[in-house]
């Protein structure tokens, strides 16, 4: 024994004898070992966190485990010495123990207590109610509660939820947990950028997880891992070995995640969700960014200058990612991609057309318009929004980069190089305090800031000429800038780390009512931390502070709480502020949850009532009240605005409401008068039938304000003076306009630029136009004063006498203004070569242009007006040299577009179309006709409308014509037609079979031919076979519900046997289940619900219907309902009209051409429905057919 004293002597008398004998020194109590145990983590104790959070050592666990199995020891009569420091140490050993003991299986509270040496805890022992206890006090001492399942409370559940992963069952492969986290990275992969809690998330895919884990807290746990693991992922960028170039990059990165891991953990687990995480983001990588550039101009001055940076191709597993709103079920195979900004018109950037690759599997291809390419030098601080238009709904998106704007806060730009000097591009890195890798910056701060150089160097160099003055800095080490009101930001070059890039985004409720002018967030928003436009974590509300826009606004600590309470309300700033710097300041507004602005106009048109509902203890009044009469009254339920106009009515009023000094706030809103009409972008009314061009709509709304509630749409309707069958196929459209407040309706006219798009594509003559109306939905009766007209183009050329100049004409002269007069550009196309470089004219005078007759290659040309992107002036035709010079004398019809235009330009260039049919008829039989490069190349001037060339208008005449060309076309070229044709009225799925065979035996000839002079039969049919089968899966992919009938055709062309598939087509079961599944859907029809004046007028279907049947038995069983024949009603004849489609198309009929215009305006009104039902009506038909053809082989041979 030592003097130390860490053994004592006891003396035990046993028989008498007296035994001496070491005992240990006395271990620490509980309550000991949790002062130690939270002075070592620096708090003062337990802080209501789950208790895998605290993570105790592995040391620190076999002491505990020594120390509870001390106390928990039964003492002389039954005296136990644990106490409620005591049960909060066993409720943190418990927990630590399954985390990291248990592998599968039921969970047993039997092996805990045998490792503590106490097996008498175990249920049906006498210490079992001892047990439940403790878990009790301990774990409400802790901060936390025991969840029940149903009406129990579920002790050992909540013990092993509080200790986190068990890191022996994420190592078993092919467990519930290892795939609900994989589940749970793909979720939150695809909806964390839309601001989905991570917790929200886990629990969303909770069923992958057994029943007794689907608890809160492993939601919080895991919705915390996967979101670290993203986060991680984001610094690694893209590699196949995660852990090894973190261990590498950041020793201590594990203990960052929110749970303990092991090597094995990290190696088995972690590994391969980085891995997923590095792959997931690969596939959903979103390349669209608005670049913000620092320019030096000159005279030590600079400018900002912005551009769009989109990729060409885009996956669509990324645009879902980008538009979270937008569901995948809702697929598209074209959108418009385009730019929007608060009070600012849509402005189209790319049309993206949706392709199917091998190596990129689903993907939107961009076609990106001029817009997308240029570069801006005015607002080019504004925040941003990128909008998805499709035919009947728009998205809109601000998670890509550069989206946020910028703020007040200095901008700090960075060169694209590491050497040293000023460089004069610089890309923009962050504002706020920012820390960059670069050896220097610029920074481009308000001119009253203070510049404090802390190391390096800091010193102006030069001012910002556009968006704002503001002074340039050069900065070479830290700088520190400070605002008027104690505001700082520090700026640090050659930093151990890089934050630019990172931005912040409001994620809230936005509620707006001045059409996004300015945003209000109800409840309050959250901020995020984003880089490259996904959301990487919520900043804590500790570091935010709010500002209100009060004479006396002071900055003050922001929580949503504090929202939700009312001390904070209306506008101000709020920033992101931390250890006294600055990252982020954005101006925004508060509102309780609930909060609306309704207009409520009265007979009288001079007066009317605005009524603030949920705002709570507000007084309102008007900001200029000249010429009004305004009184407040306050309800129990609402504010009351009661508003008269004393002299002439003004269109909208700045409104100011106020919460008695804790805030304020201003909105613009229409004056509650009475009112429909179109409004230009300024805000003043339209006369009625006034005449705007396309390209101007964007901006013009149409308004209604009315007392109460009702529907309201527009109704949009083609009119022309040509020839019938340039009528397009949706010839009407209806669109709801939606309403912003009640009894306000606002629609912006570019959410139509789709409808009226494809409507004017058809024509290039001023007269023809898009007529507009605004109508009751219920009686459809166009409201007074609300009617105008969209033409494509309002302007025209004409030649001069001397045919060598061209001119505007005199109308066309008052239509434009005189700076669009100077910035039209006039260009001739020629129409042998549409894929070479335009030809631009030369201006003699202000409206006149010269023709360079020496220059120009013989043949027709079309001349061109365009300002900016858009075609302005009516194409032209012009013809250069004498057209005799292009016959052929010794043929009377045309055999080329040469001949053709040549004939056309001795008649009548407009009214001629037999001299380029015949060409049609001859490409019809012949893919290698040389003019069939001439389709393609039209095809690809998108700009123009495709009535604009002859050889097009000749080529949708012709069905058989239509399909060679889709037959021969490449890959990218195929695409174009199949769109760019159906601008025509004319529709793929209305092409006879018949024409179809007809066209691929001619392709198959003329191959066979091609092919035959390589003298290898064999390789030469084995060519052939692989075209024809890639071009018909290019054809069925768009007609499903013709793939077994062009299976048919297919194994013809090729010459090989028949499909065994073709058993299944014709068997009886599935015929009926095909007939089954389409009344199904048939009763879905939406002509059902309309009101009979809205129902697609179809002239003639139920005669057609009668001789379809009677010509065609094996059509009938589609037209009899419930045993029933058709009867003679619009809204029977709408729902059969997919299946008399089908089958005309399957018998190679046709109906007539006012019949399948019809057809095709309905199918424009409700595409979805109508395409489901004519696949399924295609597919019975067909089979219907074949089946009587089979029978009818058997009763001959028979």
């Amino acid at each position: 024994m030592n003097a130390a004293g860490e053994v004592r002597s006891l003396y035990r008398y046993h028989h008498s004898i007296i035994i001496l004998q070491p005992v240990p020194a006395p271990l620490k109590t509980a309550e000991t070992f949790l002062r130690e145990f939270f002075t070592a983590r620096n708090l003062l104790g337990p802080d209501g966190r789950p208790l895998y959070r605290y993570r105790i050592r592995d040391s620190e666990f076999e002491e505990l485990q020594l120390i509870l199995s001390d106390e928990l020891e039964e003492r002389d009569f039954h005296q136990r010495a644990i106490g409620p420091k005591g049960a909060m140490a066993f409720c943190l050993w418990a927990s630590e123990w399954w985390r990291c003991n248990y592998r599968s299986g039921v969970w047993k509270w039997q092996p805990l207590v045998e490792a503590l040496g106490h097996p008498e805890f175990a249920p049906g022992d006498y210490r079992y109610g001892e047990l439940r206890l403790l878990v009790t006090r301990g774990l409400r001492a802790w901060g936390r509660t025991v969840h029940r399942a149903g009406y129990n409370r579920n002790y050992l559940g909540t013990l092993v939820c509080e200790g986190g992963l068990p890191q022996q069952l994420i190592l078993r492969e092919k467990t519930h947990l290892r795939h609900y986290l994989e589940d749970l990275l793909d979720e939150f992969q695809l909806f964390g950028s839309a601001g989905v809690p991570p917790r929200d998330l886990a629990e969303r895919v909770r069923n992958r997880l057994p029943r007794a884990w689907r608890r809160d807290v492993v939601y919080d746990l895991c919705g915390e891992l996967i979101q670290e693991i993203c986060r991680l992922q984001r610094e690694l960028g893209d590699t196949q070995t995660p852990v090894l170039d973190l261990d590498r990059m950041r020793p201590g990165w594990r203990d960052e995640l929110p749970v303990k891991v092991t090597d094995q953990v990290a190696r088995e687990l972690l590994n391969g969700l980085l891995v997923g995480a590095i792959q997931g983001a690969r596939r959903a990588r979103i390349d669209v960014r608005w670049n913000v550039d620092l320019v030096r101009v000159g005279n030590g001055n600079w400018e900002l200058r912005g551009s769009f940076d989109l990729p060409k191709k885009i996956r669509e597993e990324a645009v879902h990612r980008l538009f979270p709103g937008w569901a995948q079920t809702n697929a598209a195979s074209r959108f418009t991609l385009g730019t929007q900004r608060a009070g600012k018109p849509f402005r189209a950037l790319a049309v993206a057309k949706k392709q199917q690759t091998v190596e990129d599997g689903s993907a939107y291809r961009l076609e990106l318009f001029p817009a997308a390419k240029e570069t801006h030098t005015r607002e080019v601080a504004a925040a941003r929004t990128l909008v998805a238009r499709i035919p009947d709904d728009e998205y809109s998106t601000d998670l890509f980069r550069g989206a946020s704007g910028l703020g007040d806060l200095p901008w700090v730009f960075v060169p694209d190089d590491s050497e040293d000097g000023i460089r004069s591009i610089c890309r923009f890195a962050g504002q706020g305090s920012v820390r960059s890798t670069q050896p220097w910056c610029l920074v481009a701060a308000e001119g009253s800031v203070d510049v404090e150089r802390v190391t390096g160097e800091a010193k102006q160099q030069g001012s910002l000429g556009n968006e704002c003055q503001r002074a340039v800095y050069w900065v070479s080490g830290q700088a520190r800038f400070r605002s008027e009101d104690g505001t700082r930001i520090t700026i640090e070059t050659d930093a151990d780390f890089d934050s630019s890039g990172i931005e912040y985004h409001l994620v809230g409720s936005p509620k707006s009512f001045d059409n996004g002018v300015t945003v209000f967030f109800e409840g309050g928003p959250q901020v995020h931390e984003l880089r490259d436009g996904v959301p990487v974590e919520r900043v804590p509300e500790d570091y935010l502070q709010w500002k209100p826009k009060t004479p006396d606004g002071v900055w003050q600590p922001y929580s949503l709480s504090a929202v939700e309470s009312g001390e904070i309300r209306g506008w101000g700033r709020l920033r992101y502020i931390k250890n006294d710097e600055v990252y982020y300041s954005v101006a925004t507004g508060m509102l309780p949850r609930g909060a609306d602005i309704t207009i409520h106009p009265s007979q009288d048109p001079n007066q009317g009532e605005i009524r603030f509902t949920g705002f709570g203890n507000i007084v309102a009044g008007v900001a200029d009240g000249a010429g009004l009469e305004a009184r407040g009254r306050e309800n129990p339920e609402d504010y009351l605005l009661a508003l008269r106009a004393t002299s002439e009515v003004p269109r909208e009023l700045t409104v100011v409401v106020d919460w008695f000094g804790r805030g304020r706030m201003e909105v613009i809103l229409p004056f509650p008068a009475k009112r429909a009409a179109f409004l230009d972008p300024g805000g003043f009314p339209l006369s009625e039938n006034a005449r705007v061009t396309e390209g101007s709509i964007a901006g013009i709304h149409a308004e209604v304000i009315v007392p109460g509630s009702a529907r309201y749409q527009i109704t949009g309707e083609f009119s022309s003076d040509q020839d019938l069958d340039s009528t397009p196929h949706g010839n009407r459209f209806v669109r709801e306009i939606p309403e912003v407040n009640h009894g306000h309706y606002v629609l912006d006219l570019a959410q139509l630029d789709l409808e009226i798009a494809d409507r004017l594509e058809l024509t290039d003559s001023p007269g023809a136009a898009v007529r507009l109306a605004i109508v009751d939905a219920e009686t459809g009766e166009p409201l007074p004063a609300a009617r105008i007209s969209v033409t494509r183009f309002d302007l025209e050329f004409e030649p001069l006498a001397d045919e060598t100049t061209i001119r505007l004409d005199p109308r066309s002269l008052q239509q434009i203004s005189a700076s669009d007069l100077d910035d039209l550009s006039v260009e001739m196309l020629s129409l042998l070569e549409p894929d070479e470089e335009l030809v631009c004219l030369v201006r003699n005078a202000r409206a006149e242009w010269s023709i360079p007759i020496d220059s120009l290659a013989p043949g027709p040309y079309l001349v061109l007006g365009r300002l900016g992107a858009r075609q302005r002036v009516r194409p032209m035709a012009w013809y250069a040299g004498e057209p005799a010079q292009g016959r052929d004398p010794d043929s009377a019809e045309a055999t080329n577009v040469a001949q053709a235009s040549a004939q056309a330009a001795m008649t009548d260039y407009r009214s001629t179309h037999e001299a380029f049919g015949s060409i049609v008829r001859r490409m019809a039989s012949d893919p290698g006709h040389g003019d069939w490069d001439l389709v393609f190349g039209y095809l690809r001037q998108e700009s123009l409308p495709v009535m604009a060339f002859p050889l097009l208008r000749a080529l949708f005449r012709n069905p058989v014509a239509c399909v060679m060309a889709a037959a021969d076309a490449s890959e990218s070229d195929f695409e174009l037609l199949w769109e760019r044709m159906e601008l025509f009225p004319f529709a793929w799925w209305q092409i006879p079979l018949t024409s179809w065979k007809k066209a691929y035996k001619s392709y198959a000839a003329y191959w066979q031919g091609q092919l035959d002079e390589m003298g290898d039969t064999d390789q030469a049919w084995e060519i052939l076979a692989g075209q024809t089968d890639a071009s018909i899966d290019r054809v069925t992919s768009h007609l499903v519900g013709l793939k077994a009938a062009f299976g048919f055709l297919r194994d013809r062309v090729a010459c090989r046997p028949i499909s065994d598939d073709a058993s299944k087509i014709v068997n009886p079961e599935h015929l009926r289940t095909l007939r089954r599944r389409y009344f199904e859907h048939r009763l879905a029809c939406p002509a059902n619900t309309m009101p009979e004046r809205a129902v697609t007028d179809l002239p003639g279907m139920s005669a057609e219907v009668q001789r379809i049947v009677a010509d065609h038995r094996w059509c009938g069983a589609l037209f009899r309902h419930g045993g029933t024949e058709m009867v003679d009603d619009n809204r029977v004849a709408v729902a059969d009209s997919p299946a008399l489609t089908a089958a005309l198309v399957v018998a190679g009929d046709a109906a007539s051409e006012e019949l399948a215009r019809a057809i095709r305006q309905v199918r424009a009104n409700h595409r979805s429905w109508f395409d489901e039902a004519l696949w399924l009506a295609q597919l019975f038909c067909f089979g219907r057919k074949q089946s009587e053809q089979i029978h009818r082989q058997l009763n001959k041979t028979s």
